[in-house]
């Protein structure tokens, strides 16, 4: 269903710093052995870590400047190098200038000065350098927190600037996100007032269109999806039918028109219709790893159910799309049908009222799929459904 902003750079930040504490605790231990064997394995540890989390967020802030993904792919890294390579602005006759702070804004030059390679380090700046640790490897001290804030610029600044980067780039990402991306930017077209719904329930698309940089997705969409039924979106592949349902679901913004989902407008209230909507999209979203009672029992959770309620409801989602015998199977040993079945039952979860399926039986045996015509046909009443399909007597039964 999409995540706030919010949500997604906490869980970015969080799985990014669980795989970076991994890659620092590796090279922590590789670079203590050879280069930094007299400083704390801590601070080493540390200073990888920050400098790996405020990478990510200068790359993210980055993004949102780029439409085109190969052309970042290109121009990013170079990015990221030439920033990397203005140690020398910062030298005056091999001695450091006033200009460390503002060098540490960029995470490389933070790094850089925080822990430079010794040899090469002290032969260019004549035992003058600014990284403290390689300039007390260099005497067999090394760096100790007795010692980090020691030095006209310490280690201990370094780890500070690290910090100080992922937290302003973050916020600059963010901000870049909500102004910059997905074609929001001030040459986008001119969205038209909305005319008044013609209903408070169900699902009313005006003028929706979708446009990449490849071509147009979605052009001019219009139409008015009923409450208490089903109504299939039918087409090939490429004719727009899973970009149409991105959009009304807010995985993707439309680049004009509007849509309005029970009396709330898409644009404007895109948080409030989420909590009111299920969506079973094309490509199976499961964590093989756990099974359909854990699946359906955080997806619950997410839906505010707990105790009793929680459990029943999880009892009767499994037995609507039949997978009773296999409620404690790891999902990536379920078959493709199986797993189509989940999907779905995660969609039905907690009474939505909107459900979006992107054609939710694909990979279903004959049987599987006119059982799940049935369901749908049972569970429309209170409901808007929507479906997506290739075949048209799919479209015909539900």
């Amino acid at each position: 269903m999409g995540t706030a902003p919010p949500a997604y750079y906490t869980s970015l930040l969080a799985t990014s710093a669980a795989a970076f504490l991994l890659i620092s605790a590796v090279c922590a231990a590789e670079i203590g052995l050879s280069c930094y064997t007299h400083s704390d394995g801590a601070l080493v540890l540390l200073l990888f870590l920050l400098f790996g989390l405020a990478t990510l967020a200068f790359t993210l802030a980055m993004a949102p400047l780029f439409s085109n993904a190969r052309l970042a792919a290109l121009v990013g890294p170079l990015l990221y190098f030439l920033s990397s390579q203005l140690y020398s602005f910062f030298l005056e006759g091999g001695e450091l200038s006033d200009g460390q702070a503002l060098a540490s804004l960029l995470p490389a030059m933070a790094f850089y000065l925080g822990a430079s390679q010794t040899g090469a380090c002290r032969r260019r700046l004549a035992g003058t350098c600014a990284s403290q640790m390689a300039q007390y490897e260099g005497s067999q001290q090394g760096v100790t927190w007795g010692s980090v804030h020691e030095g006209p610029f310490p280690l201990s600044a370094s780890l500070a600037f690290l910090a100080l980067d992922t937290l302003l780039y973050l916020a600059l990402a963010y901000y870049l996100d909500a102004v910059l991306a997905n074609g929001a930017r001030d040459d986008a077209p001119v969205v038209e007032p909305l005319a008044a719904p013609l209903s408070d329930r169900g699902v009313v698309v005006r003028s929706l269109r979708k446009e990449y940089p490849r071509g147009v997705a979605v052009e001019g969409l219009s139409l008015q999806l009923p409450p208490d039924a089903i109504t299939c979106l039918l087409g090939s592949n490429g004719a727009g039918k899973t970009t149409t349902i991105s959009m009304l679901t807010g995985l993707v913004p439309p680049t004009a028109g509007d849509a309005t989902i029970d009396g709330r407008s898409l644009s404007a209230e895109l948080r409030a219709i989420r909590t009111s909507i299920g969506v079973c999209q094309q490509v199976n979203t499961i964590w093989e790893e756990l099974s359909p009672t854990q699946h359906l029992t955080l997806f619950g959770r997410l839906r505010g159910l707990s105790g009793g309620d929680l459990a029943a409801e999880v009892a009767r989602a499994l037995q609507r799309v039949g997978l009773q015998e296999r409620a404690s199977v790891r999902a990536g040993a379920l078959s493709g049908g199986q797993k189509r079945k989940l999907c779905l039952a995660v969609a039905l979860l907690g009474g939505s009222r909107t459900l979006f399926l992107d054609e939710p039986t694909s990979g279903m045996d004959p049987h599987s799929r006119r059982a799940i015509w049935a369901l749908l046909r049972e569970q429309r009443q209170g409901r808007t459904v929507v479906l997506t399909t290739h075949f048209l007597d799919e479209a015909m039964r539900s």
